[in-house]
C-alpha cells in the first residue's frame, strides 16, 4: 500500500515540533478516511504521551524514543520501526527532537515531506538557516545518487506576532530550497494543549480556530499520498 512519510524536524529546541505534530495528527484522523501511525522519537515523549487518549482504529501512537536515546543510534531497531509503520499506515508521522544532525535519519525514513517550524527570534532563524541549509544540501545528493526527487520541505513560521515576523522568516532564508507555508499565529492556548480537560476542549478550539492551517498542511500531505499511489499504480 503507498505511504505518505512526514518528518518534523528542526535542531532547535522550542520552536513548535511536538505542537504540529500532535495537532496534525489529530486533524487528519478527524478529516480523513486514513490510517495514522504517530511516531515520537523525542525522548520527552511529549507527542507520545498525549495522543494515548485519542488513540482509534484511524489513529495509532508510537513510542520509538529508545531507539534514539543510545549512542549510537539503534538504526537496525529504527529501520524496522520505520518499515513496519509504513507498511500499517497510509500516513506516517514522525516527531524528532532537537539536536539531531540534518543527516542523521533521512536515509532510512525517506520523508516525503520534512515541516520544519521556526520562531521569528534571531536565535531560531540562525540556527535553523543553519540547519536547512545542511538538510538541502544533503537532501540533494541523496536525490542525485538514486535518481530520485527531494522531499518537499515547509517551513512554518510559528507563534508569529504579525506579518513583519512572517516577512523576517522568509527573508533570511531566502535562497534555500524550501517553501515558506502558512504562519501560526502567537497565542497562548498553544502551551495548554498537551493538558487534559474535559471533552479536550482546549484542543477542539486550537484546531477549529487554526483551521486554515491545518487544511492547508493536510491538503499538501493527501496530495502526496495521492502521488505516491498514482506512482505506485504505474510501476505495476
Amino acid at each position: 500500500m503507498p505511504n505518505v512519510t512526514v518528518m518534523f524536524a528542526n535542531t532547535k529546541g522550542g520552536v513548535g515540533k511536538s505542537t504540529l505534530a500532535y495537532l496534525t495528527a489529530i486533524f487528519l484522523a478527524a478529516t480523513e478516511r486514513a490510517r495514522i501511525v504517530a511516531a515520537d522519537l523525542d525522548p520527552q515523549k511529549s507527542m507520545f504521551n498525549a495522543l494515548l487518549r485519542f488513540q482509534s482504529e484511524a489513529l495509532h501512537a508510537e513510542d520509538w524514543s529508545e531507539s534514539f536515546a543510545g549512542v549510537p543510534i539503534e538504526r537496525g531497531r529504527l529501520r524496522n520501526a520505520v518499515n513496519e509503520a509504513k507498511v500499517s499506515s497510509d500516513i506516517l508521522l514522525i516527531d524528532t527532537p532537537a539536536g539531531f544532525a540534518a543527516t542523521e535519519l533521512f536515509t532510512f525514513m525517506r520523508p516525503d515531506i520534512i515541516v520544519v517550524p521556526v520562531t521569528a527570534s534571531d536565535a531560531d532563524i540562525f540556527t535553523t538557516k543553519k540547519y536547512l541549509d545542511d538538510m538541502t544540501h544533503t537532501l540533494g545528493e541523496m536525490a542525485a545518487e538514486v535518481g530520485g526527487v527531494m522531499p518537499q520541505i515547509l517551513v512554518i513560521p510559528n507563534q508569529v506576532y504579525d506579518a513583519d515576523c512572517v516577512s523576517r522568516v522568509r527573508d533570511s532564508l531566502r535562497g534555500l530550497r524550501v517553501q515558506i507555508g502558512r504562519p501560526l499565529p502567537h497565542a497562548l492556548e498553544f502551551r495548554e494543549i498537551f493538558r487534559y480537560t474535559r471533552g479536550d476542549t482546549n484542543v477542539g478550539r486550537v484546531v477549529r480556530r487554526e483551521s486554515k492551517f491545518f487544511n492547508w498542511l493536510g491538503e499538501r500531505i493527501m496530495g502526496r499520498l495521492q502521488s505516491n499511489s498514482l506512482e505506485t499504480e504505474g510501476r505495476r
